[in-house]
Order: C-alpha cells, then sequence, then structure tokens
C-alpha cells in the first residue's frame, strides 16, 4: 500500500472535521436513520436548492481526496490517458475532480453522473465546463477510467453494489475504477441531519468490488503523519481495480 502521509497542515482541518463528527453522534446518533441513496439525495438536493458552494461539500476538492489525487497510484493511471480516451466521474457532486483532471493534463472526453439533479442542472445551465458532459443519466456510458469519490459512503450495500455492477457492466476489457473513501470514524462527519453514513474499511470495499465483478489491484492510504512505516490518523484511501475478465 501507497502511503501519503499530510503533515500537520491538514490537523486544523482534521480537528474540525472531528468535531463535527463527535457533535452529530452526540445530538442524534442513536437516533439517525442509516444512509439509503434516497435519503442522500434528497439532502445534497436540498442544499443545492438552497445554493451552498462546493466548499459546503465534502468532494475531491477536499484536503485528503487532494492528496489522493496526486499519489503515484493515480498519477500512473491518468499517464496512460489520452484526447481519444474517456473519464467517468459517478457521484461528480459540482465537477471538482473534472478541474482537478484538466489542471493534471488530461485533455480526453469527461463524463459526470450525478443523483443530484438540481446541481447537475445548473452545471448544464451555467455551461462553465464547456466540454465536459454532465448528466442525471448514465445509460450507455462506456470508459476508459471511471472515479468514485466519496460515493460508496453514500449508500448502503445494496445501492453500492448495484453501482459497481452497473460500472462494470459499462467497463471494456482495459477499463479501469477508482475509488476514494474515508476511513471510517476518522475525519468526515459520520452522523448528519439524522443520517448515518456507511463507512467501510478497505476489505470491505474489496469484497463489494470483487462481488461486483472487478479486481483490486493497488492501494494508497493518507494519514497525518508515519512514526517509522506505522500511518497515524489515516484518514482516506484509494483503491485502483481492473475490470475482471470475462
Amino acid at each position: 500500500m501507497e502511503l501519503v502521509t499530510t503533515g500537520v497542515k491538514y490537523l486544523p482541518g482534521f480537528l474540525h472535521e472531528a468535531t463535527r463528527s463527535v457533535r452529530g453522534r452526540v445530538v442524534n446518533g442513536r437516533s439517525a436513520r442509516p444512509v439509503t441513496q434516497e435519503l442522500a439525495q434528497t439532502y445534497f438536493e436540498q442544499r443545492s436548492d438552497a445554493g451552498h458552494g462546493m466548499d459546503d461539500v465534502i468532494e475531491s476538492s477536499s484536503l485528503p481526496y487532494r492528496a489522493l489525487l496526486s499519489s503515484k497510484l493515480v498519477r500512473v493511471s491518468l499517464c496512460f490517458l489520452n484526447r481519444a480516451s474517456r473519464v467517468l466521474d459517478y457521484g461528480c457532486g459540482r465537477g471538482g475532480l473534472y478541474s482537478t483532471l484538466r489542471r493534471a493534463g488530461f485533455s480526453g472526453k469527461y463524463f459526470g453522473y450525478d443523483v443530484d439533479r438540481i446541481g447537475i442542472t445548473r452545471l448544464q445551465e451555467t455551461g462553465q465546463h464547456d466540454d465536459a458532459t454532465f448528466s442525471t443519466r448514465i445509460k450507455s456510458v462506456g470508459f476508459d477510467l471511471a472515479f468514485l469519490c466519496n460515493v460508496l459512503v453514500y449508500n448502503d450495500d445494496g445501492a453500492a453494489s448495484k453501482a459497481l455492477e452497473e460500472l462494470a457492466s459499462l467497463a471494456g476489457t482495459s477499463s479501469q475504477l477508482i475509488v476514494l473513501e474515508p476511513f471510517p470514524r476518522w475525519y468526515w462527519e459520520f452522523v448528519f441531519d439524522g443520517i448515518r453514513l456507511q463507512a467501510r474499511g478497505p476489505d470491505a470495499i474489496s469484497s463489494l468490488l470483487m462481488s461486483a465483478g472487478w479486481e483490486p489491484r493497488e492501494w494508497a492510504a493518507v494519514s497525518l503523519l508515519c512514526l517509522g512505516n506505522i500511518p497515524v490518523c489515516k484518514i482516506a484511501y484509494a483503491v485502483l481495480a481492473n475490470a475482471a475478465k470475462r
């Protein structure tokens, strides 16, 4: 596993999110409903309708994911892409990953999918990413590389398996998938607005991937610091998976 250490610059953000997490569990932890895709969709659409900005939503723009997106695991995957390559951003949110990929030199086709109908409509209307395609429909979208950035944590096991199976059905023999998720109990607010997120460790994600037709290959994790080879306060992780041979 590749380890990406962030240093003390991440400590203020970590402490802030840890405080929110504790507050969420104390205030409504016992009464929180287990997350479903419908609950998550309603939550994000309400935030979009209220006009909250990108910084109000944890996505690819957040500090831990920025560290993972600059990791060797991701950089090597992007090196094989060209102008004819297709990237699928499954759960694209406000399009933060699109901007990150363009800054990294990706010049191929980008397709962003999300269940947030209000957010997608606004992306389509503003045209701020005029060379990208955003939609709430994902049928017949082939890809060379797909990203699930902070998506599965908003889905129960059934919905998470369905999403991974859907991606596998669209994958070609050389397609790859990168999943970025928070480590359980660290950094993210796992109870919010009465909803309990479905945080999973690497082993649980591996099982979901393999059962859905993916072969996990490489891992990366981001932590605040390392004591020798021991990571301290692991915040988030990424896994690279290949489409299983058919």
